[in-house]
């Protein structure tokens, strides 16, 4: 993605989607990809969230939200980031991420069903 500025940061939302696209390389080809671009229902991205009181433990309790209904997953990032200038670990962006083995394993299974778990 292009970002306006040399301070710009991009999303956890631009990860996971590099994540969708991995894992839609990975599959290129095959019978799982035809299949899903078919008839599964895709991969949607909520808005990064920050953790509680944007500290460190709370970041490591929280999870990667995945939500679903009947067109898609939504998948939505929780983050700590800090500005370059600050006083407690300068330009820190952390992300908890979705991994392109979840999506590959939402392309094989889930995204066909019609139940939301």
């Amino acid at each position: 993605a292009d970002y306006p500025s040399d301070t710009s940061v991009g999303s956890c939302a631009d990860a996971n989607r590099a994540a969708v696209q991995a894992a839609l390389d990975l599959t290129e080809g095959t019978v799982t990809r035809e299949r899903y671009e078919a008839q599964g229902r895709g991969v949607c991205f909520g808005p990064d969230f920050d953790a509680f009181f944007s500290a460190g433990p709370a970041f490591i309790h929280e999870s990667l939200e995945l939500k679903f209904n009947e067109t898609c997953m939504i998948a939505s990032s929780v983050k700590i980031s800090t500005a370059l200038d600050s006083n407690l670990f300068p330009g820190v962006h952390y992300c908890k991420l979705l991994s392109p083995a979840r999506v590959v394993d939402w392309m094989m299974t889930d995204s066909f069903t019609t139940q939301f778990p």
